[in-house]
């Protein structure tokens, strides 16, 4: 039993590692530019899915939870087939496959994989093979497609780093925050990025008081539980009352018209149960709220793309998760998992990279193991207990 437990230990490492490590790939500027990079990357994640399934089947569930399981997945592929997209489905495969892991052994091998591929661009940048040159507000990309991707990823390893951490969290490890902050908004001049790493302490501050404190714990609970429903609402009326609004107008303005790309796309597309396979990308388009002419249409927003592409009952799916993970962190009291969270659903407003599951890395959290699940079974062993 150790010993099979052992291998799929080393399996799963290894499969997480591979799978983050060719996810973050194509983001490298010269391998954006090969064609034949994405198709050697696909090929490669073949044999790496099927050993998501092996160790999925290994899980030896029962046939009444294979079923569920089985309907969800069902439903995510169902998505995939409409939307041509499979960030849920993936992602939902690869949730069922890390149950009961350790969570921080899954961040910690995913912060390897991602910083792997860091140091390649970096390297890459350097010696001057891979450079997207100066990008809008004279941002450096260090060798990644866009500045905003390069900042995206250093906060995705510094929240990565934060949850391996865990509660042992320190006051000086805030400081590091705040000089990252300063070093990647001044490099990259990427806004939103260095906004959600500068708050990080303040919102573990606040989920911390939270778990702690009980009073009022019910409306704080509801609020968490509902903070990424919140944001797509958000999206949606703020879409609809855009052209109403002189208040959402400044404010559109100072999202870099994100909430004119969200109403202009919501507009166009016609929300679908499964999805849908369009192009969210247009040029030469006449911005009607801020009187621009030849705009560019883009999504920037994980959840206007999650309704348009994805669909509604996959996006049920994807909130349902999303309260799951809420449910479990207030259970053992985690709120370094709360606090990012709330900052990866902060930040999934302003970037639409959020549907992959490797960026949103908080969903492994749903079924792998908590340190305090980790403690608890522990203690039963040494006091001679039986776990199951």
């Amino acid at each position: 039993m150790l010993k099979n437990n052992n291998y799929n230990i080393r399996l799963v490492d290894f499969l997480i590692f591979i799978l983050v490590l060719l996810s973050e790939l194509p983001r490298i500027y010269t391998f954006s530019q090969v064609n034949a990079v994405n198709v050697a990357i696909n090929l490669l994640q073949i044999p790496c899915y099927l050993g998501i399934v092996f160790l999925i089947i290994r899980k030896r569930y029962s046939l009444k939870i294979l079923i569920n399981y089985a309907v969800i997945l069902a439903i995510l592929f169902i998505g995939y087939m409409f939307s041509g997209q499979a960030a849920f489905f993936r992602g939902g495969m690869l949730i069922l496959a890390t149950r009961d892991y350790p969570y921080k052994r899954i961040v910690r091998t995913s912060r390897y994989a991602i910083t792997s591929v860091f140091t390649l661009a970096l390297f890459l940048w350097i010696t001057g093979l891979s450079d997207a040159g100066i990008a809008r507000r004279g941002g450096i990309a260090f060798g990644y497609v866009h500045p905003n991707i390069a900042a995206q990823v250093i906060m995705i390893i510094i929240l990565l780093w934060l949850v391996e951490k865990g509660r042992n969290i320190k006051k000086r490890d805030y400081a590091i925050f705040e000089l990252i902050v300063i070093f990647v908004f001044v490099v990259t001049k990427s806004r939103t990025a260095t906004l959600i790493v500068a708050m990080a302490p303040i919102i573990i501050e606040i989920t911390k008081r939270i778990c702690v404190k009980k009073s009022h714990r019910k409306i704080s609970v509801l609020l968490l539980q509902c903070s990424q429903l919140i944001m797509f609402f958000f999206t949606c009326i703020t879409a609809m009352k855009l052209p109403d609004s002189n208040l959402l107008k400044i404010l559109d303005l100072a999202l870099s018209n994100r909430l004119f790309l969200n109403y202009y796309l919501l507009n166009k597309f016609p929300l679908k149960l499964f999805g849908q396979n369009v192009n969210l990308t247009e040029s030469d388009v006449y911005n009607n709220i801020q009187n621009i002419y030849g705009a560019a249409v883009t999504c920037d927003c994980t959840y206007t793309l999650s309704l348009i592409i994805m669909g509604l009952i996959p996006t049920v799916l994807f909130c349902l998760g999303y309260v799951l993970i809420i449910k479990k962190a207030l259970k053992n009291n985690n709120y370094i998992i709360l606090a990012t969270c709330i900052l990866l659903t902060a930040y999934a407003f302003c970037e639409s990279q959020m549907v992959e599951i490797y960026n949103y890395f908080v969903y492994f959290y749903i079924f792998a193991k908590d340190d305090m699940e980790i403690a608890s079974r522990e203690r039963k062993k040494s006091n001679g207990g039986c776990y199951i």
